[in-house]
């Protein structure tokens, strides 16, 4: 078996107590992804009889120790940062039924699920790199609480100094092992800082992984994996500050869609129903047909490409057409080598970020179906 010719993933999920996707949706995909190819870790709060089974049962899948559980509320807490941390740590370490040690580490949650088929997946990660979304953070307040938040601030080499991320992230492996070693250095700076943050309407989390890995040199891509869109973008705020959920097959479709056109692998959150659970189906199968209409929305949407903003400057929708075109295959910003002394400047890439991505065939089957449910992703 040679370990380096194709990656190996751990999938981590953070849930409280299932995976309700895991039989439907997660063990499809996972048989598509090659054989012995893919090692499961579960931070589970309290496991239920049915998430317990299924690990049992699949080789390669493992409940953390309840003496490594954090308990208690995770969200908008650096606890959430100290359960993360001792996830991506035990499931870095995790061998895979092929023999060979994890690769890579995809952090999931029990409302996260498969958008592409595996292989665009797999496509899609560099050695040494860790995706993750990393976005320029312009609130009024930034300079006062750039000096609040010091041991925050991206590297000198960074071509922004505070950066927000996403937990729900693909981690190159040695990234994990290195961050799950600093745990409470990470996670007593993160309780520091709680108070600041969450002034800013933010969760913990979302600051404190494109600082603590660009501040080890530790490189990261963007955008990340993950799909998601707020209530913000529909016209339908949500007073939690929660993401959308899709719990239609309409709306599933034009996730897998939107998700598809900004280069992600997979979404959330997504309703546990028959309807959507068909609709992942499709989405994974590579059956799922493309809606180049809604190319041009679903990049305009997208909160997480720091340097496709200048896209939301073109006069016109032929102007920004012809944006795409050129820039469609570079959507990726590299960050944070030490010898990286400016911004990048925004030209093509040289090869697509996945180009299993562009054999699909394009037609107008999810075209407006967010928009006529009132859950567009474009106001």
């Amino acid at each position: 078996m040679n370990c380096f010719a194709e990656p190996t993933v751990a999938f981590a999920f953070l849930v409280r107590s299932g995976i309700p996707f895991w039989h439907s949706v997660w063990e499809p995909y996972w048989s598509a992804c090659g054989a012995g190819r893919i090692a499961v870790a579960v931070h589970a709060q309290h496991p239920d009889e049915t998430l317990i089974e299924a690990v049992g049962k699949r080789e390669g899948a493992h409940l953390l120790h309840n003496d490594s559980i954090v308990h208690g509320q995770l969200r908008f807490s650096a606890a959430m940062i100290k359960a993360e941390l001792r996830l991506l740590g035990f499931a870095a370490r995790q061998t895979a039924p092929n023999g060979c040690r994890v690769e890579y580490v995809q952090v999931v949650s029990e409302s996260d699920a498969p958008i592409v088929p595996c292989h665009a997946f797999l496509a899609s990660l560099k050695p040494g790199f860790t995706n993750i979304d990393l976005r320029p953070v312009h609130h009024p307040v930034a300079p006062k609480l750039l000096n609040e938040l010091s041991d925050l601030a991206l590297p000198t080499s960074a071509p922004y100094k505070l950066m927000k991320g996403t937990q729900w992230m693909t981690m190159y492996h040695s990234h994990a092992i290195a961050l799950a070693a600093d745990e409470h250095q990470i996670v007593t700076r993160m309780n520091d800082h709680t108070k600041q943050i969450r002034a800013m309407q933010g969760a913990v989390d979302a600051w404190v992984w494109p600082a603590v890995l660009a501040q080890r040199h530790l490189m990261m891509r963007s955008p990340g994996p993950t799909f998601y869109a707020f209530p913000h973008t529909t016209g339908h705020p949500d007073p939690n500050g929660h993401p959308v959920t899709f719990s239609s097959r309409a709306s599933t479709l034009a996730a897998c869609d939107d998700g598809f056109y900004q280069q992600r692998c997979f979404g959330r959150k997504f309703e546990n129903n028959p309807d959507v659970v068909g609709a992942l189906r499709d989405c994974i199968s590579g059956t799922q047909q493309r809606s180049p209409e809604r190319q041009l929305a679903a990049l305009r949407a997208s909160e997480a490409l720091p340097f496709w903003s200048m896209t939301r400057n073109a006069t016109s929708d032929d102007h920004l057409a012809a944006l795409v075109r050129e820039r469609t295959q570079s959507l990726h910003f590299e960050c944070c080598t030490p010898a990286l002394a400016q911004v990048p400047a925004p030209a093509p890439a040289p090869a697509p970020r996945a180009p299993e991505l562009a054999s699909y065939s394009h037609t107008s089957a999810a075209a407006n179906a967010l928009q006529n449910e009132g859950r567009g992703l474009l106001a």
